[in-house]
């Protein structure tokens, strides 16, 4: 049975490559480089032999990088056409395909790149290559691009292996790169009446909504009438608007229904009524339609309504106004007692846990008062038991001072 082997070489800068050398099913001898770790060559190694030995192994030809990059973006495209990832999706996966095929591996002496990651014969990609282009992309981007680009990075190799042109992922030891978390803005409730008091009065009706929902923009902006329950004190998400198109929400419980109180019920009602002799096109039944009856503009909605709402009422510059209204909303739940499952449902979190993580800091004081009630139910059942008399340097095996 053909077991392959491994061969060490050393390179002129004095650092060593391990290469893989086996046999495929045909007969033909391959070779390919894996990096400066033996351990990784052996699991290489491995992998290629078990796909020979199950019969699994596929011969292909040698591509580039380029090559793959441009087959897998086919797959992205088809995709979007299907609905199952959206165009600012696939434009982002196509920006950092871009990037990455760009990179220059190589410069001459006047530092003039001279070779490119594109240009790379796809099974002479090794791990060494691999953390090459990942440490370099994490020094020239914002943490956000530089996930967004290993992650695309990965999965590219990732097909690749699936579709037989590599036997195994040279990036799968390549750690992913952490977007530290963003100090989120909370809002007081002062400042929130503050900020709804100086919004233009055509909009009153989206801000509140935004304000005491804890809906996303998006949500927001896909509202329909049909999905407001006037009689139970409901909004149901089916929809969202990014860059005026609709989709159906990503998640299972982003699909959800979101309790609101009779204040925003009543501002809708009126809004209802101002809507249906204001507006002269609403063909999506949409709550907060633009003039010509079509999504608003998340970005035009905080930029020319929110921001200046902002500025006038006196407050420091917030970045993202509208995911700053829901952080607040959420806050102020949890300050208020509200268990973290239900702010989950409010929020449409994937998870509790995402709900705990952000908002566990806001009940410290919920906590000690539940250790206090714990701790006097304690002190009313035990009371009356007198613990001073318990001998305890006996119990532990201690003699009593001026015992025999």
């Amino acid at each position: 049975m053909a077991r392959g082997s491994i061969k060490k070489r050393e390179n002129k800068d004095g650092t060593v490559t391990y290469y893989i050398r086996y046999r495929t099913p045909s007969g033909k001898q391959v070779m390919t480089a894996i990096g400066p770790k033996k351990r990784q060559a052996e699991a290489a190694l491995e992998e290629v032999m078990k796909t020979i030995r199950d019969g699994t192994y596929i011969e292909k030809k040698s591509i580039t990088f380029g090559e793959i990059v441009d087959k897998w973006l086919k797959i992205k495209e088809a995709e979007v056409e299907n609905g199952q990832i959206r165009p600012v999706t696939y434009a982002a996966y196509k920006a950092a395909c871009g990037r990455l095929k760009e990179f220059v591996t190589v410069r001459n002496k006047k530092e003039e790149p001279i070779a490119w990651l594109k240009d790379y014969r796809l099974r002479a990609i090794n791990p060494e290559l691999c953390e090459k282009v990942c440490a370099e992309i994490a020094q020239n981007f914002m943490p956000a691009t530089r996930s967004k680009n290993v992650m695309v990075f990965k999965s590219i190799l990732d097909t690749a292996v699936k579709w037989g042109y590599l036997v195994y992922n040279p990036a799968q030891h390549v750690k992913n790169i952490k977007i530290p978390k963003r100090e989120m803005d909370c809002l007081t409730i002062d400042e929130l009446v503050k900020i709804i008091s100086n919004v233009r009065k055509e909009y009153v009706a989206l801000v509140l909504t935004a304000m005491m929902s804890g809906l996303r923009l998006s949500e927001v902006l896909g509202l329909r009438w049909g999905d407001i329950d006037f009689n139970s004190g409901y909004f149901h998400v089916r929809n969202v608007v990014v860059h005026g198109k609709f989709y159906t929400p990503k998640t299972d419980k982003s699909h959800r229904n979101v309790m609101i109180g009779e204040t925003l019920l009543e501002e809708l009602k009126l809004h209802q009524v101002r809507q249906a002799v204001e507006v002269e096109k609403n063909p999506y039944d949409l709550v907060f339609p633009g003039k010509d009856g079509n999504p608003l503009n998340a970005r035009n909605i905080s930029r020319r309504v929110l921001h200046p709402a902002i500025k006038l009422a006196g407050l420091r510059r917030i970045e993202r106004p509208f995911h700053a209204l829901r952080h607040s909303y959420l806050t102020a739940l949890a300050d208020i007692g509200v268990d973290i499952k239900t702010i989950q449902e409010q929020a449409g979190h994937s998870s509790a846990k995402i709900s705990w993580d952000i908002y566990i800091h806001r009940y410290p004081n919920k906590d000690r008062d539940k250790i206090k009630q714990l701790d006097e139910s304690f002190k009313n059942k035990l009371g009356k038991q007198n613990f001073q008399k318990c001998d305890i340097p006996v119990r532990m095996g201690l003699k009593k001072e001026g015992a025999d």
